[in-house]
């Protein structure tokens, strides 16, 4: 015992010193561990968005298809409704007599 205090003490300081060490090292693994799975988070959370924007923009592509196909018929059910409108003028113009030919 009449070592340790001829030492002042230095047996119960080194064993501090190793303490705090050791608490340190491990408190700073603990840090670098949380970060890692924060920025794991983080990551998963922005593939989450990225994913929900692709879905989001090939679910808009898939409606504007499906305007543009509506108005393509809407349009090609008028050229047709002209024609047949064309048809039947030709067909009355043809029909009256001042332009019957002899």
């Amino acid at each position: 015992m009449s070592a340790f205090y001829e030492n002042g003490g230095d047996g119960n300081n080194n064993l501090k010193n190793e303490f705090y060490q050791n608490n340190f090292a491990d408190l700073l693994q603990f840090f670098g561990q949380w970060l890692v799975t924060a920025g794991d988070a983080i990551t998963l959370a922005g593939q989450s968005i990225a994913l929900a924007q692709a879905k989001q923009e090939e679910l808009l592509d898939q409606q504007e298809e499906e305007q543009e196909k509506s108005e393509q018929q809407k349009m090609q059910r008028q050229i047709e409704e002209l024609q047949n409108q064309i048809k039947q003028l030709q067909e009355q113009y043809d029909r009256e007599p001042s332009r019957q030919r002899y």
